[in-house]
Formats: structure tokens, C-alpha cells, sequence
């Protein structure tokens, strides 16, 4: 299956659509396909189990993020996709419910 992402403000990913289930076409005649039809060329590639809406596309790196849970987080680039940190490593004692107020996992 061929997934394709919209781009839009923000690189922010507000449409994800899935082209040719059968898989008989290529990436870029999967992409070429889409650009044709909507007559827009703000579409990429997306990895299906790896994009959704709402997540961020780097151009550059050609990753997706998902969206940060919470303000306190940071990015793992280390990581693909990208993925977010709490600012408080969870332990095995600890909860499973992140608390921004508290910083803390519960």
C-alpha cells in the first residue's frame, strides 16, 4: 500500500491518503498520482503506521513526528520517527500517567 501526507501550515500534516491498496504502483507514481489529481504538489510519501494527522514533517530530514503531548517534552531525534521525552525518565516504580503540573509520572 502507498500512503501520501498533505502538508500544510505549519508542516503540519492535515490530510493522509491512501493510493493504490493493491500495491502495483511505485513511490513516485504513487505521489505523481495525487499531485495530479488535486492539482497541488504539498504531498509526501508517508509511512503508514509512522504518520497520521497532526504530525509534523520535517523536510529536510523527510521524518514525521507526532504531535507533543506536552509542553514540557522534548524531541529525541535519535530516534525514527521522532519521538518525545518527558523531562523525567519513567522507571519501572513509577506510574504509567504523565502529570505536567507535577512533572511527574503517576
Amino acid at each position: 500500500m502507498k500512503y501520501v501526507a498533505k502538508i500544510g501550515i505549519g508542516n503540519k500534516v492535515n490530510q493522509l491518503s491512501l493510493i493504490d491498496p493493491n500495491d502495483e504502483m511505485t513511490e513516485s507514481g504513487a505521489l505523481q498520482h495525487i499531485k495530479d489529481i488535486t492539482k497541488q504538489d504539498n504531498w509526501v510519501i508517508a509511512p503508514n503506521e509512522l504518520c497520521g494527522v497532526g504530525c509534523l514533517y520535517d523536510d529536510e530530514a523527510k521524518t514525521f513526528t507526532l504531535p507533543k503531548p506536552f509542553a514540557s517534552w522534548t524531541k529525541d531525534t535519535s530516534t525514527t520517527p521522532h519521538s518525545w521525552e518527558a523531562p523525567v525518565a519513567k522507571t519501572a516504580e513509577s506510574g504509567d500517567s504523565w502529570n505536567e503540573a507535577n512533572q511527574a509520572w503517576e
